[in-house]
């Protein structure tokens, strides 16, 4: 049977989907976070931190383990499934840049690693002060790696975030760690990874 004249018709040009706005992102303004302390009511479901809230909350995560991850998010702004595949060699920190060039996925709690489209892979340049966290994430990684080795419990992933133990960290875990940070910083709720 030839192709074309089994599938004649294509029925799916026949499907009309709902328009879909996409909503609008708002500051937390003072006023706004009021609103939310009193009522629990987000005023749009995306939510931005002003300068000043990011800074506290940076603030309130500097002793956390992954901070490097979370000030690379705020500052450097990938995708989070880029984020979880970036493998050290792609971090040229003698010349500060990241190459995006890989992502991972989640599907059903599991992870698929898979390259990004081709206008996603691109470089991200690094500030001073981004180069610096990043080498100082990579000696704190390091530290951990020797700690580990001794218990023969190192999981050599090469990705540049992880947990203590060198295996790579899950999307999921950052979400819900993100969130139960910001809860405890009392900050209202922010732009998650």
């Amino acid at each position: 049977m030839k192709r074309e004249q089994a599938f004649s018709k294509n029925w799916a040009q026949l499907v009309e989907l709902p328009a879909v706005t996409r909503p609008k992102a708002l500051v937390w303004t003072p006023e706004r976070v009021e609103h939310w302390k009193q009522t629990g009511e987000k005023p749009s479901p995306v939510m931005v931190w002003t300068p000043e809230q990011t800074g506290a909350f940076l603030d309130f995560v500097r002793d956390d383990w992954p901070y490097a991850l979370w000030r690379s998010f705020i500052f450097l702004g990938p995708r989070r499934g880029e984020m979880w595949a970036l493998p050290w060699p792609e971090a040229g920190l003698s010349a500060p840049w990241l190459r995006i060039s890989a992502q991972i996925v989640e599907v059903a709690y599991r992870l698929y690693g898979e390259v990004p489209k081709a206008d996603s892979v691109r470089p991200l340049n690094l500030s001073q002060e981004s180069d610096e966290v990043l080498t100082q994430w990579r000696a704190k990684q390091n530290q951990a790696r020797e700690e580990w080795s001794g218990l023969e419990a190192w999981v050599e992933s090469d990705r540049v975030f992880t947990h203590e133990n060198g295996e790579p960290l899950h999307p999921d875990w950052v979400s819900r760690r993100f969130k139960r940070l910001v809860e405890l910083s009392g900050l209202p709720p922010g732009p998650a990874p």
